[in-house]
């Protein structure tokens, strides 16, 4: 009787974890200098954590605050500088994780040593609930989804281990770890969230938020996107043509990044996507793995034959127009499936 009460409880824990907030969630941003670029305290409703974020520029009054004595988890944040011990090429941004029982000691240090970061995000329980092996195991989450996401560099040269908490404890910091995750690109840190690539059944074709796919249409390339909240991912296995042709210089760069950062490479005569990859906008996108400027709302067509712009114009009520006219800024001098002729496209 009392094991089929812990198998239930434990279930009924792991139910939690999986739950979908399909009802919405309030979050309370709290502006302590009155600025959106100063100190900020976020909270959850219901939520016993909390996070405080600064700019560096504001160190001295931010570990002031009472949050600084907690145990914690925090992410230093700022731009991956060409010329650094592990630059790629490919990432914009730089992060580093880190952890602590008494936070101020180790940010005092970071702020002695560390030149990369300049904004810092630290997470605590209001409660002080959280013991070294829940913040270890946060540490190593955080760690682990940011290097599977590959948006950003590393700053830290250790891996580790997630052998810290019993599995009770394992499904706490997993809901704590669940809530960081959606307050950060809230607060405007996308560099752990990691973009699925599978669509539900129920959503196939019609959710975007869920992943809508399309597929490039464009006789030297092929690939499939899905259209996500956290950007376009195109899948792994994406392929192109290895030359360029006139290319948005934005784009062009991009591919170059790509290129040294090995997650574009040359496979035979072909330049092949070797891993997932969220892009900023549809037109990168395509033009990326092309190797020439391409209007992501023409090129991406869904399971319909309909392009990625007659969706949208439909999702916004207007008749759709039998001919596709670019929008204002935006040049197109190429049709679908003609790849001679470069053009252009600002999205």
């Amino acid at each position: 009787m009392i094991a089929d009460k812990v198998e239930e409880v434990t279930f009924r824990a792991f139910e939690v974890l999986a739950m979908d907030y399909a009802h919405g969630r309030s979050i309370h941003i709290y502006l302590i200098d009155d600025a959106a670029e100063g100190r900020r305290l976020t909270e959850i409703s219901g939520w016993t954590g909390c996070c405080l974020d600064f700019p560096r520029a504001s160190y001295v009054q931010a570990r002031k605050r009472e949050e600084f004595g907690r145990a914690g988890v925090y992410i230093l944040t700022g731009p991956n500088e060409v010329g650094t011990a592990d630059d790629t090429g490919a990432q914009e941004r730089r992060v580093y994780v880190g952890e602590s029982t008494e936070l101020r000691i180790r940010l005092d240090d970071h702020q002695r040593t560390k030149e990369f970061w300049t904004r810092a995000f630290i997470f605590t329980a209001k409660d002080q609930s959280l013991n070294k092996g829940h913040i270890l195991y946060l540490e190593a989450r955080l760690l682990r989804l940011a290097r599977e996401v590959g948006t950003a560099a590393i700053e830290n040269d250790r891996n580790p281990d997630l052998k810290h908490v019993r599995e009770q404890e394992k499904a706490d910091m997993e809901r704590f770890l669940a809530e960081i995750l959606l307050l950060l690109p809230v607060l405007g840190v996308s560099d752990f969230q990691v973009v699925r690539n599978e669509i539900p059944s129920h959503s196939a074709g019609t959710d975007a938020a869920a992943g809508k796919r399309y597929s490039l249409k464009d006789a030297t390339a092929k690939a499939e996107m899905l259209d996500t909240a956290s950007g376009f991912l195109v899948l792994a296995g994406a392929e192109g043509p290895i030359t360029e042709k006139t290319m948005t210089p934005s784009y062009e760069s991009l591919r170059q990044r790509l290129k040294s950062s090995g997650v574009l490479k040359k496979e035979g005569e072909k330049m092949v996507l070797v891993k997932d990859y969220v892009f900023k906008s549809p037109s990168a996108a395509a033009s990326v793995i092309t190797g020439a400027s391409r209007s992501g709302n023409l090129y991406w067509l869904d399971s319909n034959n309909k392009t990625l712009g007659e969706w949208r114009k439909d999702t916004t009520g207007e008749p759709v127009n039998e001919e596709s006219t670019p929008a204002v800024g935006e040049t197109v001098t190429e049709v679908p499936g003609n790849s001679s002729a470069p053009g252009s496209d600002l999205e």
